[in-house]
């Protein structure tokens, strides 16, 4: 049996129910506009994390507060009170060896040598870019248990993708007390006559101006 002829009517409705597809540059131009919804969409969510972690609270609120103490210590937590330690004065045999101490992303590595030399870096970023050089002799009194740093006038070392630079050329006391409890070694501010202190660059360069430094074996 023949089949019968289809109408121009019946081949316009035909057309009208099948969708045309969509040409190849077409679909990639609503690939490209989903792509960048997702990545605007990330961005956002990024920058909302930024505020909300980075940005400066209203000045005298406790977030702003709680922000100074951070920068103050950057672990976060307050450091226990040195007179609460079981510490006594070190000796000279205490400080010899290598030691290292982190507080947030700065980091500090030292070596005291029994011929009372030392080298000390500090790390101030998470990749070691960013560094801060001393190196020199270091002089010890038994009596009152501190150390006096006398660095080299020696230029810091040329370091290829590194940013080094000298901590300082002058030389300061430090008080160097051990614990018994875990043999670290603490450095702290050396008081002076008068209750007057002269930190080492290194409290402010690890970002404990108001604390004390608790070395490590390495």
């Amino acid at each position: 049996m023949k089949q019968k002829p289809q109408s121009l009517s019946d081949k316009n409705n035909t057309s009208q129910e099948m969708p045309l597809p969509l040409s190849p540059q077409r679909s990639n131009l609503v690939g490209v506009f989903i792509l960048a919804l997702g990545v605007s969409a990330f961005i956002a969510v990024l920058y909302l994390g930024y505020v909300k972690f980075m940005h400066p609270a209203v000045k005298g609120s406790p977030q702003n507060h709680m922000g100074a103490e951070r920068r103050n210590n950057p672990l976060g937590a307050k450091q226990v009170d040195h007179n609460e330690l079981n510490l006594r004065k070190a000796s000279l045999e205490d400080l010899r060896g290598e030691w290292r101490v982190k507080y947030g992303v700065n980091t500090a590595t030292l070596m005291m040598s029994g011929d009372n030399y030392y080298e000390m870096v500090i790390y101030k970023d998470a990749v070691g870019y960013e560094r801060l050089y001393s190196k020199g002799q270091f002089t010890y009194s038994g009596g009152q248990g501190t150390i006096r740093m006398k660095p080299s006038y020696d230029p810091a070392p040329d370091i290829p993708n590194a940013d080094v630079r000298t901590l300082t050329n002058r030389e300061y006391d430090v008080v160097v007390l051990r614990n018994e409890d875990n043999d670290d070694l603490l450095w702290l501010p050396y008081e002076r006559e008068g209750g007057k202190t002269r930190p080492h660059p290194i409290f402010s360069a690890m970002g404990l101006s108001n604390g004390y430094i608790e070395w490590k074996v390495k």
